[in-house]
């Protein structure tokens, strides 16, 4: 993640502190990319036993694991948002503010 900010380099921010959106969509991109490896262990684990409760028809364990799984994934998410945001120094609610305008408006998404 350190290593693709840096290639990066600085991320433009508009005047109230948010993304500019070339900059927002590359530190998403970057985000995405490392949750993905980060949490690849873990779900790789979480969907054998998904699979084993599917194959031996206990819903009770697949839902579970299923649950577990989609938790996971959101931890992995945001802790890699946050771990990304520190590096480049950008505050949470100034990235909270950037993610709403990009992904509220219609034209951007």
């Amino acid at each position: 993640m350190r290593e693709a900010c840096t290639r990066h380099g600085e991320f433009k921010r508009r005047a109230d502190g948010t993304l500019e959106f070339d900059d927002y969509i590359e530190l998403r991109r970057i985000i995405v990319r490392q949750t993905s490896r980060t949490w690849k262990p873990i779900r790789t684990k979480l969907e054998k036993m998904k699979s084993d409760a599917y194959m031996n028809k206990d819903n009770s364990a697949y839902i579970k694991a299923y649950h577990e799984m989609n938790k996971q994934a959101n931890s992995a998410q945001i802790a890699m948002t946050m771990k990304t945001c520190e590096h480049i120094e950008l505050d949470p609610p100034r990235w909270q503010g950037t993610d709403s305008r990009y992904t509220g408006d219609e034209r951007m998404r």
